[in-house]
């Protein structure tokens, strides 16, 4: 097995991390856990499965990185894309330049560097 370069593997921390609170957040929102009042009610419930099933996809998405799954490369590619367009909207509803900039900083450094050649063939993507 080849080594995990030290980037994706910070990458995939940080899906893990996000896997765990989302997934820790729709147990809550499942009312399966409870610290305080339970939140119940106007679709709580639904949010909770969402949000269960993107800490599960999240935490799998964690194990591909470190296994070097090329569909994790993809996979990152497609989330640091979807935050590129976030950071325009934030940019266009606050009207402000600074938050779009601040907001596209982190999703323009994971394109960056999931493309350059060393990460792409650690990946097996070297023709791509």
């Amino acid at each position: 097995m080849d080594k995990v370069p030290v980037g994706v593997a910070i990458l995939g921390f940080l899906a893990l991390l996000q896997g765990v609170v989302a997934a820790f957040f729709g147990i809550v929102f499942l009312g399966v856990v409870a610290f305080g009042p339970a939140v119940v009610g106007d679709g709580i419930a639904l949010a909770g499965a969402l949000s269960l099933l993107v800490g599960i996809l999240y935490i799998v998405v964690a194990g591909a990185a470190w296994t070097l799954q090329p569909w994790a490369w993809l996979f990152g590619e497609i989330i640091a894309i979807i935050g590129l367009v976030e950071a325009i909207f934030l940019m266009l509803a606050s009207g402000s330049l600074v938050w779009g900039l601040a907001a596209a900083i982190l999703p323009a450094i994971v394109l960056w560097y999931l493309n350059r050649a060393e990460i792409k063939a650690a990946f097996g993507m070297e023709g791509a």
